[in-house]
């Protein structure tokens, strides 16, 4: 008796144990590429009905087409793990995680043990089940909540006593399932006519109807009873339904083969793909409904068991297909609800095909089961990467779409979206400011307020039924006469500069392309991207005007720049303000006209814009790039004084300090990444920027992290509980001497901060100790530490200069914090990891030759610049010059002292009337050898071509020689061999230019 008891124990462990495994396993595939892609239209109608107030909401699915227990599930859920792709999608992953679970518990009830657990690893695996445990839809919630009723009917028939709990059960999930989804009417029909088809069989053999009969009676007249308030509703929507008709009749045999194909293997594959696993599935399947003579325990019959289960999933489908001849109704997504026994019937076969224990004919039964579950394995697998990786079954890709309007979306534009219903993927993924959103046809003569926010736009059905959305004017779905709607696009043109359009849907609600034939023929297609998913979604930018204009609004701002030799100038600019919060958008309009001449290689060019924010010191905070006109009208295409738009989105990440910054404007090539130049003295930066103006940027009142900047790598090490490094950008792998090394940082104060602390940039050797180190106020000095508010995050670019004193050689980069008296603070990073330094990363510090021997030269010179540098002599290639042509020199130079800075060289040739007739400024060694490296005692050999000017006039001109710092053009002073001032300029010889 002990043993048979401690074998009994033994085997409910084990089945525990399986089934714990099963659902791990299950969990573990629900988890992979969870919330990856993006949300398509339905899934963002979750997301945004979600977001709702419950009243809002109830009213919302009134219109609609679902009912709405499923959207307030799913808005309680939000309260508590947040709206992000992932956490809205694990609400379906709990409820495909108890769908394994009680498709465990049937089987086993209705079958056995083995069974249970075989059918709990097939839908565990499921590529069908795993597919809607990661959509944001009702679709696994209104399949668990049917696997309820069957358990509870299961267990209700034939049940001794009132088991009222069990009644509980089945009413309870009846009327949640009927408020989930209406398609789970049919499923209550399906398990009706099983009920009263064995009612029937027992009356005609019993001539008498049972009391429990009467007793389901009554629970459907309470189901009933519950759903009264909704079923009006549920009439008016499933017999005149409020959207555009987006389905067609499916035909008997396309039925059943795409669902087979999905209960088998989902929606991933095709039938050709996978036909002989569709093919052992079926023979599987009708295996396990074969009648048997094997007489079971339990109050089912095996024949009452096979007809329930097959019954309960193919009954309803055979419904749906009958209702389609009224209205089509079937589509592939709503056989998972009826997919719950499904593999207790395949799981029923393999059960079958073991029987009993029959010595070694096991052997070969194990063989055969082993080999089809590895089958079915493999083929769920290679649904599941199909899934997963193949674009053809990707998402439609509308959070990239949202996306890549708000980043370029101008003050001015609009957006319109075409079919207008799926506006929720704009509302879900788009998280700025609103000023105004409706119906194409309700869009104001006047427009409407600008700089407020975005302009949405929903187009309607074009000459669609009166009946759509039943015209309530809060409807999502509305009719849109031709007529409204082409002079709804002519206020909506005369009132934006660029029109967005976003592309879903829009065969159905403009099958004959009116909305696309007026854009083509009224407006200038800039930029056209098509979004991955079976809808072909895309995202279009359109021009309001086709053809080119001349002349166009005077800018708020006014400039008039020219970049590169009249190529291109910058008239003006608009901005609604000049003052930002940090991690929100500036928006800035820049009206350019196009001068380049149609003969020129410029004019064959297509220039990019590049905007970036910098400090008083140089440094750039924040950047954006754009093509200017658009991938479909670049610059190459522009006419010559054609005067275009170029709204820009430009955002400042969180993190940037608070204070005064200056917006600079840069046009570039891309292929060659060469800048137009700027010879502007009042608007130019060095001669390839222009300034602008100030900005000034704003601390925001909080600092989500969901919003931090998305820098490289993460980190979470704490400096003595005043700050931490949460992110960081690692430092480039390879670096000459004389090089600034810069990192990025994001800081985050973990509380008050107290006083002002330093960050310090240290080059570490292999002893740990820093080799050479720089310790700097946070953000260059512009944001000290004691202001930092509990938990803001702020950004730092922290440089280190790295002498040429310093050996070559690998070396790690660390960072650290310095406390207002000097100490280093210790950081920690969970439970043992902790020191003085946090290693950003390992930096590789280049060799170069180093010459300490002075060559022979022609001129002798031993002029001093400042403290740092002595100017041995130089070589002159000629003294006598036509213009036009060229002289060259070599410098010798000498480093008396260690530089921090990188200076530049200047070359100028002086004529006679005291103006420039030739120049060349470089770094020294044509940028090879800054000055930052030189190490003292270093002669440097540096070599310039000066150009003499075309129209120099004949005489004798000075050669003269210095050097500057770049950032301001201040110069060093200059001294003689004898230690006499000369300025800030070395002359070094006389040159005759002769006609």
């Amino acid at each position: 008796m002990r043993a048979e008891g401690v074998s009994a124990r033994l085997r409910v462990a084990e089945r525990r144990g399986g089934l714990l495994l099963i659902l791990l396993g299950g969990f573990l595939l629900r988890l992979y590429q969870l919330g990856v892609q993006s949300l398509w239209y339905d899934e963002t109608v979750s997301a945004f009905l979600a977001s709702q107030s419950a009243v809002d909401l109830i009213a919302h699915t009134a219109r609609d087409i679902h009912p709405p227990l499923y959207y307030l599930l799913l808005r309680l859920w939000t309260f508590a793990v947040g709206d992000s792709e992932f956490a809205l999608a694990f609400f379906s992953v709990f409820w495909g995680m108890l769908l394994i679970a009680i498709t465990y518990r049937i089987a086993r009830h209705l079958v056995d043990t083995p069974t249970g657990l075989l059918a709990a690893l097939l839908v565990a695996i499921s590529p069908f089940h795993v597919w809607y445990s990661q959509e944001v839809r009702m679709y696994t919630l209104g399949s668990f909540l049917g696997m309820v009723t069957l358990y509870a009917l299961a267990r209700l028939w034939r049940a001794a006593g009132r088991p009222w709990r069990l009644w509980i059960a089945w009413i309870s999930a009846a009327a949640v399932g009927l408020y989930t989804l209406y398609y789970f009417a049919f499923l209550l029909v399906a398990e009706n006519l099983f009920v009263l088809g064995n009612a029937l069989w027992r009356w005609w053999r019993e001539r008498r109807f049972d009391g429990w009969l009467w007793r389901w009676i009554g629970a459907q007249g309470v189901v009933i009873l519950f759903y009264l308030p909704w079923l009006p509703i549920f009439y008016r929507q499933a017999t005149n339904p409020p959207v555009p008709p987006w389905r067609s009749f499916t035909g008997a045999w396309s039925v059943l083969r795409d669902a087979w194909t999905a209960l088998t293997l989902g929606q991933s594959v095709t039938p050709g793909q996978v036909w002989p696993a569709l093919l052992i599935a079926a023979a599987l399947y009708l295996f396990a409904l074969w009648p048997d003579r094997e007489k079971r325990d339990g109050a089912l019959s095996g024949g009452v068991v096979r007809l329930l289960l097959a019954g309960y999933t193919f009954v309803p489908l055979a419904l749906l297909y009958l209702f389609s001849y009224v209205t089509p109704l079937f589509h592939v997504r709503y056989v998972f609800l009826y997919a719950g026994t499904f593999f207790i019937v395949l799981a029923w076969g393999l059960r079958r095909l073991w029987g009993r224990p029959r010595g070694r004919r096991n052997l070969w039964r194990a063989a055969v089961i082993g080999g089809l579950l590895l089958a079915y394995g493999g083929a769920s697998a290679f649904s599941l990467r199909q899934f997963w990786t193949d674009p053809a079954y990707a998402a439609d890709d509308l959070r990239g779409g949202v996306r890549y309007i708000a980043q370029h979306l101008g003050p001015d534009d609009a957006i319109l979206i075409n079919a207008g219903y799926a506006y929720t993927a704009l509302r879900y993924y788009y998280r700025g400011p609103i000023a105004w959103q409706g119906r194409l046809t309700s869009y104001p003569e006047g427009g409407v307020p600008r700089g407020r926010g975005a302009v949405i736009v929903q187009a309607g059905t074009v000459d669609g039924s009166p009946d759509l959305g039943w015209g309530d004017p809060e409807a999502d779905f509305y009719a849109m006469p031709w007529g409204e709607a082409e002079a709804a696009l002519g206020r909506l043109f005369r009132h934006h500069s660029r029109v967005w359009v976003l592309r879903i849907y829009d065969t159905v609600t403009d099958p004959g392309g009116r909305i696309r034939s007026w854009l083509e023929a009224h407006g200038l297609l800039l930029d056209d991207r098509l979004l991955t998913g079976e809808a072909n979604a895309r995202v279009q930018v359109w021009r309001t005007h086709r053809e080119p204009r001349f002349e166009g609004p005077e800018p708020q701002y006014p400039v008039g720049v020219s970049f590169g030799k009249e190529v291109l100038s910058l008239q003006g600019y608009d901005a609604p303000t000049m003052s930002v919060v940090a991690g929100r958008d500036l928006e800035i309009s820049l009206q350019w006209r196009w001068r380049a001449d149609p003969e020129s290689r410029e004019s064959r060019r297509n220039y990019h814009l590049s905007l970036g924010l910098f400090d008083a010191a140089g440094r750039r905070w924040a950047q954006t790039d754009e093509l200017l006109g658009g991938p479909l009208y670049p610059t190459s295409r522009w006419v010559p004084g054609e005067v275009m738009r170029a709204p820009v989105r430009f955002p400042v990440p969180l993190g940037v300090p608070p204070g005064d910054y200056f917006l600079d404007v840069t046009v570039y090539d891309a292929d060659d990444m060469t800048a137009l130049s700027v010879e502007d003295p009042t608007w130019g930066v060095d001669g390839q920027r222009v300034r602008l103006g100030q900005v000034r940027v704003d601390r925001p009142g909080a600092w989500p992290e969901a919003a931090w900047p998305d820098l490289a790598r993460r980190a979470a090490a704490s400096f003595a509980d005043r700050v931490q490094l949460v992110r960081y950008d690692p430092p480039v792998g390879r670096i000459q001497p004389g090089e600034r090394l810069s990192v990025r940082l994001l800081w985050r104060a973990r509380g008050a901060a107290g006083s002002d602390g330093q960050v310090v940039l240290a080059l570490l050797g292999e002893d740990g100790r820093p080799v050479v180190s720089s310790a700097q106020p946070p953000a260059g000095g512009l944001y000290p530490m004691s202001r930092w508010a509990p938990g803001e995050v702020v950004l730092d670019q922290p440089e280190l200069l790295v002498p040429g004193r310093v050996p070559a050689g690998r070396y790690r980069l660390g960072v650290g914090v310095q406390s207002a008296d000097g100490r280093l603070l210790r950081w920690r990073e969970g439970l043992f990891r902790r020191g003085e330094y946090y290693v950003l990363g390992e930096v590789e510090l280049a060799s170069r030759p180093v010459n300490f021997d002075v060559p022979p030269m022609g001129h002798r010179v031993d002029a001093r610049l400042g403290e740092v540098v002595r100017l041995l002599g130089f070589d002159l290639d000629r003294s006598r010059v036509r213009p036009g042509e060229t002289i060259e020199v070599v410098l010798y130079w000498q480093a008396l002292g260690e530089m921090t800075e990188s200076f530049k060289v200047f070359n100028h040739l002086i004529g006679p009337d005291g103006n420039l007739y030739g120049q060349r400024d470089g770094y020294p060694a044509n940028g090879a050898q800054p000055t930052s490296g030189w190490v003292v005692g270093e002669v440097i050999i540096d070599r310039y071509t000066i150009p003499v000017a075309a129209d120099a006039p004949a005489g004798t001109y000075r050669l003269l020689t210095g050097m500057y710092r770049e950032s301001d053009f201040s110069r060093l002073p200059t001294f003689d061999a004898d230690g006499r001032p000369l300025g800030d300029t070395i002359p070094l010889a006389e040159i005759e230019v002769v006609p």
